[in-house]
């Protein structure tokens, strides 16, 4: 015994399959919007990234499933609505009209049509499968990036060590600097400098003199060009470089290991000084260079005139007398010299230059420098390894904060700044001049006129302040956090804020289009629903369906047949050709039972107004008339040929 299945749904299943299918799209497009803020930056992210093939050959699968149910709907509408055309006794259908719904219903271009009419269900056939191309934009995984909060736990907690200077850190227990005398950095201060070169930077106890050809660097082109910001490389770690001024902060970014898959960037708040130079000429500034008198030496039978360049005097807010060497001129090659001097007081931190020859613009520039404890905003870009910097504005200074609360890191700052400018002399090359005169030329371009030099300086001090800070701050983490027997209360943890790449479903454009598509199907369908009254007397047999075609016109006897034969005259008659013109203009009727019921749907050929009685009489006598009750449909232009075949 053959198997037979039949629907749940019975006669009713063609007019509730096209709504369960625009329902379930539908419901598709609503969770699609629902899901737009969602980003995946697990296995999902994972597998997408990792197997691009595979995710755009699933996602062609479902995107051409899903267009498949709006062709399947959209297709049966006007399959429901033309069958109830066709079982309407008011119509003729010609056979190309029925063959253009084929076409339409069944989404394909037939050639066999005229060209208008050939064109017609290629513009249907061209925009069934666009519409169902939407789906492909509306489910595509697509690249993006989610941000996720200390307190989330979709991804890992990370965490890293900040530096504070609440207590003297051991490493920096011995003052190394005499504020009396430089000179005894030479001696004794250089065994209290360790450095570390390795998987956490270039890290030195001592920012002077271990990095002090870097820090020069940087103050020499510390102002920017005009509207760009300053990028400035990080100096115990080239490889990453600051976007704007660093405010000293940032120096754990080597001492953080961890790696996360997708990891993009992380933020976190950082406490450390917001270091600002205001720089003036004063004239009645204590501190000042005096030239020895040259005197002669002789060395390999030749003389030598050498002449001693130092500096002498006071700073505000220190009775301390400032008298260091500074110069050792040999008359030769001599321009200038430049140096200054730095010192931390009880109520001011204070630079003043002096300078003599070429680099008296310097002379007598002094610059107080005000440190303010602040909260920072610290952006890590682990793609363009760039760190960027910004105060907190919102929390404004840190007053309850401890951080450096006897004054120890702002005293090494300051010692370091003096130091550098001793330790870098040179009777060759004036490199510490250079760096302030380098940056003066550079201020002097981006404001496009030549201006008094404390301007200029006041950036190359604040550069080389950041520096030095980010130095010992990276010392700190090291020493005080990540080397063994932590101290108590020299490091602590900052939670991050994490952006990671993710992977989201979708382009929103493309999201709602497909709903927008979907309401349009479901008002269309409602809307013929409504009209038809449920398709109330829609005939059981389905043009599309080709064995049904067959034995309703079988069951209609030859008079189609027939009547093509006389078109096309005894001498050319139809051969089979679907572009047949004469074939194309027999109408039809649908009837949905022979007159003795014998037979269900029948088509038969339609009468025309002039023999309409004749036929239907004849009809009679051959026992094949229509009951009153029976349906007849015209339906305007079908090609019923093509059917056949």
């Amino acid at each position: 015994m053959a198997f037979s299945y039949k629907s749940p749904l019975g006669n009713n299943g063609p007019k509730i399959r096209p709504f369960l299918a625009i329902f379930f799209t539908t419901i598709i497009s609503i969770l699609l919007i629902w899901q737009r803020d969602q980003r995946s930056v697990g296995k999902f992210r994972n597998a997408v990234l990792g197997n691009p093939g595979t995710a755009s050959f699933l996602k062609q699968i479902i995107a051409s499933l899903l267009g498949s149910l709006w062709v399947y709907a959209a297709g049966s509408i006007f399959n429901l609505t033309t069958r109830l055309r066709l079982a309407n006794d008011q119509r003729r259908p010609s056979l190309q009209a029925l063959n253009i719904w084929v076409a339409i219903a069944s989404h394909r271009i037939d050639f066999s049509l005229p060209v208008a009419y050939m064109g017609l269900t290629a513009i249907v056939m061209i925009a069934g499968h666009s519409i169902g191309a939407l789906w492909g934009g509306a489910i595509t995984p697509i690249a993006s990036m989610a941000t996720f909060s200390p307190s989330s736990h979709r991804v890992p907690t990370l965490t890293i060590e900040t530096p504070i200077f609440n207590v003297l850190p051991d490493w920096m227990s011995y003052e190394f600097l005499d504020p009396k005398d430089y000179t005894d950095f030479d001696d004794d201060a250089k065994y209290n400098c360790v450095t570390v070169n390795g998987d956490y930077g270039f890290i030195s106890t001592c920012p002077v003199p271990s990095l002090q050809g870097l820090i020069l660097n940087s103050a020499g082109s510390a102002t920017s060009s005009k509207n760009q910001e300053r990028q400035h490389s990080k100096n115990d770690n080239p490889q990453w470089a600051y976007i704007g001024r660093s405010y000293g902060m940032a120096s754990s970014v080597n001492a953080s290991t961890d790696s996360v898959q997708g990891l993009l960037s992380y933020s976190y708040i950082e406490t450390g000084y917001l270091a600002t130079s205001t720089c003036v000429r004063n004239s009645s500034a204590a501190f000042y260079l005096d030239e020895a008198p040259f005197n002669t030496v002789v060395t390999n039978n030749s003389n030598i005139d050498l002449q001693w360049t130092t500096t002498h005097g006071t700073l505000p807010d220190s009775q301390t007398e400032i008298e260091i060497p500074v110069l050792l001129n040999n008359n030769i090659s001599y321009e200038g010299v430049l140096t200054w001097a730095a010192s931390t007081g009880k109520n001011q931190s204070v630079v003043s230059i002096a300078a003599l020859d070429l680099y008296s613009p310097f002379d007598k520039i002094q610059c107080n420098i005000d440190w303010t404890v602040t909260d920072f905003i610290i952006t890590m870009d682990l793609i363009d390894l760039t760190i960027y910097v910004q105060p907190n504005q919102s929390h404004g200074p840190s007053p309850s904060n401890n951080f450096d609360e006897n004054g120890y890191l702002v005293s090494n700052v300051m010692d370091s700044l003096g130091l550098l400018a001793q330790t870098a002399a040179s009777p060759v090359y004036q490199m510490v001049a250079e760096t302030l005169n380098d940056n003066w030329q550079t201020y002097n371009t981006t404001n496009g006129r030549s201006s008094t030099p404390a301007a200029a300086v006041e950036d190359s001090f604040e550069a080389m302040i950041d520096d030095i800070l980010v130095a010992f701050g990276a010392a700190q983490v090291y020493y005080g956090g990540l080397s063994s027997g932590t101290p108590i209360n020299q490091t602590q943890s900052a939670n991050l804020t994490l952006t990671y790449t993710a992977v989201r479903i979708g382009q929103d454009q493309y999201i709602f289009a497909t709903l927008a598509i979907n309401i349009a199907i479901l008002l269309i369908a409602a809307g013929e629903l409504l009209r038809t009254r449920n398709w109330r007397a829609v005939s059981l047999l389905d043009y599309l369906d080709v064995k049904s075609v067959i034995i309703a016109a079988s069951a209609g006897g030859g008079a189609i047949a027939e009547e093509c034969h006389r078109r096309h005259g005894e001498t050319s008659r139809w051969r089979g050709d679907k572009r047949s013109r004469e074939a194309a203009g027999i109408q039809i009727r649908l009837e949905s039972a022979s007159v003795d019921e014998s037979h269900g749907p029948v088509i038969r050929l339609a009468p025309t107004a002039s023999d309409g009685a004749i036929d239907e009489k004849r009809d009679m006598e051959n026992g094949q008339g229509v009951s009153d009750k029976s349906n007849v449909v015209v339906v305007e232009e079908c090609y019923g040929s093509d059917i056949v075949q």
